[in-house]
């Protein structure tokens, strides 16, 4: 009987985890365990709850009883080392870590077949998809994230001239410098050109081989001009602004320019020749010259975080520091030929690409550790009330949480009791999501009562800025954190409810307040957000019923991104900024450069592992009683990894 009781437990716990609600879970199988201490199943699938919960601690403490208990698994094995590891904090990009090269594309296919010659630029797209410019064979070539040509554009009705560099500006426009046809075409995502502009010659806004192109994001593009020795300013339209470059007063000029970067309004421009990099404003005035005899060849250059810069350093990629004027070298070229490396930029995936433009190929480096010790997948839900079609959503990481990006079905196998499943398809990639769901949470206190007109005014722009198809909640965090709107409440009650906050206590519970909002949309496969508004409130931040390492791995577990805005200049919290790095968010000053309602875009081009499938099961279900076993595996490049669960279909 008491089997029969534990059996029945654990059906519905198994329904409550695939629902996302773990705490339901974790009761059901809790009994389940009460009725049948031997369940080793449960006991697997608590430890998940407890995962998923943000409980990691005890998630962990649950799988090594099993192992101690003689049920080790490679599953179970695999599982607990990843979680240990990624609950060490680091930097996913720090420079002491070892990039090997994980695959390569060779251009020559031979017998005068080429996929592509002389890369110039690889240019990484959030979709995981990349484009590599083919500079003899004129054309730009759009690859998949498991490096399968989708398309060749070469210019629509036009034609693209010895094309080196290739970028996305801040509009959503592909700008193509021409090396042969001495001009930049602006060309659309589906690869027909536009515009051009440029063309051969020395006057203002004239070119003599364009080669590398720089987005300053505000509506303007660099161009570095091998022939005349300068860099020419245009606006996105084509129009010609400025140019410099040239030498003036102690400045000796640039001799050979390659490549541009825009950071902190300075532009960054590397000389090939000289082997250094000059510095300018925007409006063209020289600044000072940085990297004399520390590079031995810069071509291209990115920017890689508020201090440093990514170069391609002709037979080696660097990070050049800019304040010490230091580099650490990710990766030095050993091929047989004299070698040009053009570009190494960052893909979606955090893999770093490089093209070396006179061996004719494209590089992918990434870690070792992440190549090795392979990805961390998960099985988040399965729905199967329509059994034999089966649903399952997947969630796939690198070992360090990044989520990876543009697998398609192939990159899946799936089988349940070792058979594999019929006619498997993506029905929907969490990355391409266009919609979010959000919750805003407000702190409910005395300090915020008296930024009463402040807060409405933050909501009101919040709401503003996210579309009609996104579904926003609001969570009030007082003592008692609430519910104080859900996605169907109007916008006027919203406001309504706001103007109506009228606290008199200093105390609010964070945690609380902040773990409810993430529970209304732990289970969308949307992009996810929780937006805590933040008064500057000096009191200690209340996290007592729920760890601050709790609600932050509830979060990153459920791929929600933290967010926060303060209304006090200054006035951060070194508990919420503790939320923002763990899960990939950003925190805002109400009045700073933009003011907030980009905070909407940021969320909506975050980054999601989800992969919903669909397969047909082979299995026989016993009308809904027997446990299906499944297992799906994830290949991609070099790196795999693997979940297995179960589930049980519905009663027909």
């Amino acid at each position: 009987m008491d089997i029969s009781r534990g059996a029945d437990e654990f059906r519905w716990g198994v329904r409550s985890f695939f629902a996302s609600s773990y705490n339901r879970a974790i009761f059901s199988f809790e009994r389940a365990l009460s009725y049948n201490p031997a369940d080793v199943r449960a006991k697997e699938w608590l430890g998940r709850a407890y995962y998923m919960s943000g409980l990691e601690d005890t998630a962990l403490s649950v799988w090594n009883s099993l192992i101690r208990s003689g049920h080790r698994s490679t599953n179970l094995d695999n599982k607990i080392e990843i979680i240990t590891a990624r609950r060490r904090i680091f930097d996913t990009r720090r420079t002491d870590r070892t990039l090997i090269v994980e695959h390569e594309i060779r251009g020559d296919l031979g017998r005068e077949n080429f996929l592509f010659r002389r890369p110039g630029a690889v240019l990484p797209l959030d979709s995981g998809n990349f484009i590599v410019s083919s500079f003899t064979t004129n054309e730009l070539v759009l690859f998949n994230a498991n490096s399968r040509v989708l398309n060749r554009f070469r210019g629509g009705l036009g034609v693209i001239n010895n094309p080196f560099d290739v970028i996305k500006s801040s509009d959503g426009f592909l700008f193509v410098s021409e090396y042969g046809g001495n001009q930049i075409a602006r060309l659309n995502l589906n690869g027909s050109i536009e515009r051009k502009f440029g063309g051969r010659g020395r006057g203002p806004g004239q070119l003599l081989g364009p080669q590398y192109i720089a987005d300053n994001g505000a509506g303007y593009i660099y161009v570095s001009d091998w022939g005349n020795r300068r860099i020419s300013k245009f606006d996105y339209e084509g129009n010609f602004i400025l140019d410099f470059g040239r030498r003036v007063g102690r400045y000796e000029g640039l001799r050979g320019p390659t490549g541009v970067a825009v950071l902190n309004n300075i532009v960054y421009v590397a000389d090939v020749l000289r082997k250094c990099i000059d510095l300018f404003d925007q409006s063209g005035n020289f600044i000072r010259t940085i990297g004399r005899d520390i590079l031995h060849g810069p071509e291209g250059i990115t920017v890689y975080n508020e201090n440093s810069l990514l170069i391609a350093d002709t037979d080696r990629v660097v990070i050049f520091n800019i304040d010490f004027e230091s580099v650490e070298v990710l990766f030095a070229s050993n091929a047989p030929g004299p070698g040009r490396i053009a570009f190494a930029r960052f893909n979606a995936n955090n893999d770093l690409m490089i093209s070396d433009f006179n061996n004719n190929n494209v590089m992918f480096l990434s870690e070792m550790e992440s190549i090795y010790g392979g990805l961390f997948v998960r099985i988040d839900s399965i729905q199967a009330e329509n059994f034999p079609n089966v649903r399952m959503l997947v969630n796939v990481e690198k070992r360090n949480g990044r989520p990876i990006v543009g697998l398609e079905a192939a990159n899946f196998r799936i089988t349940e009791a070792g058979r594999a499943v019929e006619n498997l398809t993506l029905l929907f990639a969490g990355n391409m999501a266009r919609r979010a769901d959000v919750s805003i949470v407000f702190e409910e206190s005395l300090f915020m009562t008296e930024r009463r007109e402040t807060l409405r005014r933050t909501v009101a722009e919040l709401y503003t800025s996210f579309s009609r198809e996104d579904s926003i909640r609001v969570i009030s965090a007082g003592e008692n954190p609430s519910l104080v709107a859900t996605a169907e409440t109007s916008r006027e009650d919203v406001m309504r409810t706001i103007l109506q906050t009228n606290s008199t206590s200093p105390n609010f519970s964070a945690g609380t307040g902040i773990r409810l909002g993430a529970s209304e949309i732990v289970g969308s496969m949307n992009k996810k957000a929780v937006i805590f508004l933040y008064s500057g409130n000096p009191i200690a931040l209340d996290f007592d019923q729920h760890r601050l390492v709790d609600v932050m791995q509830f979060l990153r577990n459920n791929n929600i991104r933290f967010y926060y805005i303060y209304f006090e200049r200054g006035r951060t919290r070194e508990e919420l900024d503790f939320l923002v790095r763990e899960t990939g968010g950003a925190s805002f000053f109400i009045h700073g450069p933009g003011g907030i309602s980009h905070i909407a875009q940021k969320v909506k081009e975050s980054k999601s592992g989800y992969y919903f499938l669909e397969y047909r099961s082979r299995s026989f279900d016993e009308f809904g009683r027997r446990f299906i076993p499944v297992r799906v595996e994830t290949v991609y490049n070099r790196k795999s990894g693997r979940d297995e669960l179960g589930y049980f279909s519905e009663n027909r």
